[in-house]
């Protein structure tokens, strides 16, 4: 049907049935775009009804340009969903009962991700994924006012997406930044680097709870020390200066309060790419840097975590390591494991959120315990096996003056200034020698292979056949059980949640009987990136994000109801 049809029929519903709305559902016809209502909430109060606009390109007049190849084209479907949102939040206003009047999209944060709330379609044509909480008066239709939302305000907001309304110098601002961000992250392994951090960029956030950039006038832009500096190379941007944090062992050292944990937060954050402004839009890491971290009372279902722990009382198995409690050490040993089991190749650590036992062991505490009864090996004697592996550490130190002896690079903080501090640290180590010996026994090895049981992954709850929900970026309802992720740092979005649960049920649906955890993680991101998000959920979403495999194992491995095994 036609806009003006449509408009019709929402004036004659005007005061009926709150659940004779669904006569609208399906496509409607504008005179620059097409609407289509895939689903109608069943009441005022229930989420939003779920709409998309298909938009050609003689309408929205984006030039090909800025989509002419797949990483412009994410910064453009960001772009695209940021200028909506802030359209739809100035015209959102209630109506009535519930949520009548609010016109929402998936709404970004800091970081430009991967969504599927926009589109760009080979013939350039452009697909937006919204929600429009249809108006109530109580239980009752108010189609005059959904008319005045759908027939008024709707070609209004399109309008705001579409030249000549969208500002070009920003847009391009916008997409040249994240093509930017791409390669310098491409580079990274090319000079033997993990991380990257460009002069004068501005780590510091507004809050703990708010990623915006601390707007501050005492803030001191970073300062690469001249040792570390490297030069490397944008399309856009050009030529770029910062520092280069080598593959190897890392320490960032320093006093409370003089920005160590304020770097390492910037390099957790740099897997992703940031909006111009946010000063981290020059900061990359390489992919699969993983933040790790004891997690007490997490569960940990078969994971071998027997290159630390060992010799448990009762002669409890770290082979094949189960537990519905982790205690600090276990939970970290497991998080390790898990992330080197989808090839992780860099560590990122913190000793204030990790357990003290499983980073260090004096030489006093191994005079007092002796080796036999202390089944912990700790971090420290495995450092350098990692390295041999392949696998690099970043960590934040501030206590523990033993990993001056097993480190590569030390950088010191001081008053928010970055400076090489390896051979003042190596000559203090020579200096003061640690009276400590190796508690490792027996080289690291990874044994086994984990398989996974898709029985273990329903999500069905009571008569539902999926249940999914989220909570912000800390908690994913799923089937009957709830999966805390507020100990994985690295989650920056909601919608990355979403995109975990509906990859979960997916494996349910589609693995055979075991598959190998790894490969069924593979498979599922794969489906992911060759069928687009529809490949994983049937109805079109307009509230899902990119991820990474290690954040799909993150949720993995703590359900509860998870059931793997150990294969030698």
């Amino acid at each position: 049907m036609d806009h003006k049809k449509l408009e019709q029929m929402l004036i004659g519903l005007h005061h009926k049935n709150y659940r004779l709305y669904k006569e609208i559902k399906g496509e409607t016809l504008f005179p620059n775009f097409r609407l289509i209502v895939d689903h109608v909430q069943g009441d005022p109060f229930a989420a939003p009804s779920k709409m998309r606009i298909f938009l050609d390109p003689s309408t929205h007049q984006i030039p090909q340009s800025y989509a002419n190849n797949q990483t412009r084209t994410i910064a453009l479907r960001d772009y695209i969903t940021r200028k909506f949102s802030q359209a739809a939040r100035k015209s959102s206003k209630p109506i009535g009962t519930g949520k009548g009047g609010f016109i929402g999209i998936d709404t970004p944060g800091q970081q430009i991700l991967d969504r599927s709330s926009c589109f760009v379609h080979q013939d350039h044509g452009l697909e937006i994924r919204f929600t429009l909480g249809l108006p109530a008066d109580g239980r009752k239709i108010l189609g005059r006012e959904a008319a005045y939302l759908l027939i008024n305000i709707l070609p209004q907001l399109v309008e705001k997406i579409c030249f000549p309304q969208l500002e070009e110098g920003e847009l391009k601002l916008h997409v040249d930044t994240y093509e930017d961000n791409a390669a310098l992250r491409k580079q990274l392994s090319e000079h033997h680097l993990v991380a990257f951090v460009a002069n004068n960029s501005r780590l510091p956030r507004a809050s703990g709870i708010d990623d915006r950039p601390l707007a501050s006038e005492d803030l001191v832009p970073f300062a690469t020390p001249s040792s570390f500096e490297i030069t490397l190379s944008c399309p856009h941007r050009g030529s770029v200066k910062g520092m280069g944090i080598p593959q190897g062992v890392t320490l960032i050292v320093g006093g409370g309060y003089h920005g160590k944990s304020t770097l390492l937060h910037g390099i957790e954050k740099g897997i992703y790419a940031h909006i111009p402004g946010d000063g981290r839009e020059f900061v990359v890491t390489e992919p699969s840097a993983f933040k790790v971290r004891s997690e007490d009372g997490r569960s940990i279902q078969s994971v071998a975590i027997s290159p630390f722990i060992n010799n448990l009382p009762q002669k409890k198995s770290t082979r094949q390591f189960s537990s519905l409690n982790a205690s600090g050490s276990t939970s970290q040993a497991a998080n390790i494991m898990e992330a080197l089991e989808l090839d992780c190749q860099t560590l990122l650590i913190d000793e204030d959120t990790s357990a003290t036992n499983f980073m260090i062991r004096d030489h006093r505490m191994q005079a007092l315990i002796v080796d036999k009864d202390e089944p912990i090996t700790p971090f420290i004697d495995r450092i350098q096996e990692l390295k041999a592996k392949g696998i690099s550490t970043i960590m934040v130190v501030g206590g523990s003056g033993d990993y001056f002896e097993v480190a590569d690079h030390i950088i010191g903080l001081k008053s928010y200034e970055a400076m090489d501090m390896t051979q003042e640290a190596k000559t203090i180590a020579e200096k003061f020698p640690s009276q400590r010996h190796q508690d490792a026994k027996q080289a690291f090895q990874i044994q086994g292979t984990r398989c996974l049981r898709a029985q273990g992954l329903s999500p069905r709850f009571r008569n539902r056949e999926q249940h999914v929900k989220i909570r912000e970026i800390d908690e994913i309802f799923y089937g009957s059980e709830a999966i805390d992720l507020s100990h994985v740092e690295q989650l920056v979005d909601g919608s990355q949640l979403r995109t975990i649960a509906y990859l979960m049920a997916y494996l349910y649906r589609s693995s055979p009987g075991s598959i190998s955890f790894k490969d069924s993680i593979i498979q599922a991101i794969s489906k992911l990136g060759q069928e687009g998000y529809e490949g994983i959920h049937d109805l079109p979403d307009g509230d899902m994000a990119q991820v990474r495999p290690l954040d799909l194992a993150c949720a993995l491995n703590r359900l509860r109801s998870l059931s793997v095994d150990l294969v030698p």
